[in-house]
């Protein structure tokens, strides 16, 4: 348990945020700051990085710190949004994709109590919405905080060293040497691009964090609910009848702003749920089935799970959402009831709870699965690993390096976009890695190799591995993607054309006299998969467009799906070339 603690400490001195748990507060003229009392080595820079307010509005409240910083110095730091409040909440406008349970989070406090304090918030959440929250309740107005200790332990020491570049170096190696983000590193240094060159020195802002003894902290006893019985994961007490849940955001007597997209979305998968439900009764299974409409919203979440039909729930299937999931996956790890996520979430959904299931392979998963494919398939071939122009392809972009790294003797070549020609070679069998979802860097990425190719006419002998969404880029021309015989990795194959997916269509048009779309389709596999495995005991079959490969995401975590398949662009048509992680 110290070490979590410490191990918590370090990570949220890294990332920074907005509310430090445990600061204290004063209110000086009717405006909060939280109180930051100087330690050794603290800068301006450190101090900016961990409060995550700008370096001019800590200097605007206390002017002369420019010029630098003593110890023991007190530091005020302005809290936004907190003028004309009580002395313990402050303002919280409303993001996109926020839920009331993630901002309920994030303020250490409840949605129930958020509720409280916003009644209005019993209809939902709008974006730009301003809340009220609770912040660290206050010492006082006017206590002399220089004779107080603070609660709040973390120190920083920020120094600038010089490095000069050896051959070989790139930006992304002194990055993890350093422990230092690129973005970070061009910014101090004014970089443009990330190209540096032997012989140039490059300023590091290195960080020491210095974390107090535990025992000022009074350390929880391990919580009973961490523990959960491993017999609980695959077996279930046998019953004559079961009951299932169904999460579906339905949108029943919402406005238009749903109308033919997220509704008609559920509606199908519903569809394709019946069937296999169908199909599930025919095998032996009796089950009472509860669907709700759980829209998109975490208050209505957490009405259907007060429900009393719910204490003894056997198997959850939803919600669609990850931003709800969170809420869902709580309730089900505290009752020891197995939830299934139909779609991708994220990776704290299934941390510390065995008891949640993602049923899709996620894109990171995907990744690696790509790397394995390259060393298995192309092992004394060269392989290119093209850099993320943004922060959300970064995971992909470091589980394919650290796939191919671990397993392969092969150096790995690391480039932009905008510097990948210099790596081409004719006559040479290359593959060529840009894992990226954003549009506008898979455009960049087409235009420069284009551009890099047109030199060499057609002597060069080289792959493109991309993503499962540069299927649906128009812009992203069939002639690029068969030209390069782009590859990608995806979680679904449905084909038409099997047999026994002939079957199913035909019994689904005689049903509901419509086609199976796709999402019918996940909600026939998902519902008959993970009822079949954990209702009637037995080995579920491969889907009609999923290859489910249940492996747990180290101990004492939620499992998640490791199958799939990847696909090339060959002869203007997409081939099916291998299964993922066989």
């Amino acid at each position: 348990m110290k070490n979590t603690l410490l191990f918590s400490f370090l990570f949220i001195a890294f990332v920074g945020f907005s509310q430090p748990e445990n600061a204290t507060v004063e209110v000086i003229n009717g405006k909060r700051f939280y109180v930051h009392i100087v330690q050794a080595g603290n800068t301006l820079y450190g101090i900016h990085r961990l409060y995550n307010t700008p370096v001019e509005t800590i200097v605007q409240a206390n002017p002369g710190s420019e010029k630098g910083l003593a110890e023991g110095q007190r530091i005020l730091i302005p809290i936004e949004g907190t003028s004309g409040l009580e002395k313990n909440l402050a303002i919280h406008r409303v993001a996109a994709k926020e839920t009331l349970y993630g901002i309920a989070r994030k303020y250490n406090t409840t949605p129930e109590e958020l509720i409280k304090l916003n009644p209005e918030l019993s209809n939902g959440l709008k974006i730009d919405q301003e809340i009220k929250v609770p912040v660290t309740t206050p010492v006082g107005s006017g206590t002399d905080l220089t004779k107080q200790k603070t609660d709040f332990k973390i120190s920083f020491t920020d120094t600038l060293i010089n490095h000069e570049v050896q051959r070989g170096e790139t930006l992304y190696s002194l990055s993890k040497r350093y422990m230092v983000s690129e973005n970070d590193l061009k910014e101090v240094n004014g970089l443009r691009n990330n190209r540096i060159r032997p012989g140039d020195v490059l300023q590091i802002p290195i960080k020491k964090e210095k974390v107090e003894p535990a025992k000022v902290r009074e350390i929880e006893p391990i919580k009973e609910r961490r523990i959960i019985d491993s017999t609980l994961l695959f077996n279930f007490r046998r019953k004559d009848t079961y009951k299932i849940a169904l999460l579906m955001p339905l949108m029943f007597g919402d406005d238009a702003e749903f109308k033919g997209g997220v509704t008609d979305m559920a509606a199908e998968y519903y569809m394709g749920t019946k069937l296999a439900l169908d199909s599930l009764e025919k095998m032996g299974l009796k089950a009472q089935v509860f669907v709700y409409d759980s829209k998109n919203d975490s208050v209505t979440i957490q009405q259907i799970l007060n429900k009393p039909e719910f204490k003894d729930m056997d198997l959850i299937f939803g919600p669609f959402y990850g931003n709800n999931a969170n809420y869902v996956a709580d309730w089900a790890r505290d009752n020891k009831v197995k939830m299934i996520c139909p779609f991708s979430t994220n990776y704290t959904i299934v941390k510390d709870n065995p008891l949640v299931f993602e049923a899709v392979t996620s894109d990171v998963t995907l990744a690696e699965g790509l790397a394995k494919h390259l060393l298995k398939t192309a092992p004394n071939e060269q392989v290119i690993l093209v850099k993320p122009k943004n922060k959300a392809d970064q995971a992909l972009y470091d589980a394919f390096r650290n796939q191919y790294v671990t397993n392969s003797k092969k150096k790995l070549i690391e480039t932009s976009i905008e510097d990948l020609g210099a790596f081409l070679q004719k006559d040479v069998k290359m593959n060529l890695v840009c894992l990226t979802t954003d549009k506008s860097s898979s455009l960049a990425f087409m235009n420069s190799l284009t551009k890099s190719a047109s030199k060499y006419s057609d002597d060069l002998k080289l792959t493109v591995y991309g993503t499962k969404d540069w299927v649906n880029y128009d812009d992203i021309t069939t002639k690029f993607k068969n030209k390069f015989h782009v590859h990608f990795a995806t979680p679904f194959d449905f084909d038409y054309s099997k047999e026994s997916n002939k079957a199913l269509h035909k019994v689904y048009r005689q049903t509901y006299n419509s086609d199976m779309t796709k999402m019918a389709i996940q909600g026939f596999d998902v519902t008959l998969y993970f009822a079949e495995k954990f209702l009637l005991n037995k080995e579920p079959r491969e889907g009609v467009m999923n290859d489910i490969k249940l492996v747990q995401k180290g101990w004492g975590n939620g499992f998640e799906n490791k199958g799939g398949f990847i696909f090339k662009f060959e002869n203007f048509e997409i081939i099916k070339v291998a299964k993922l992680n066989d």
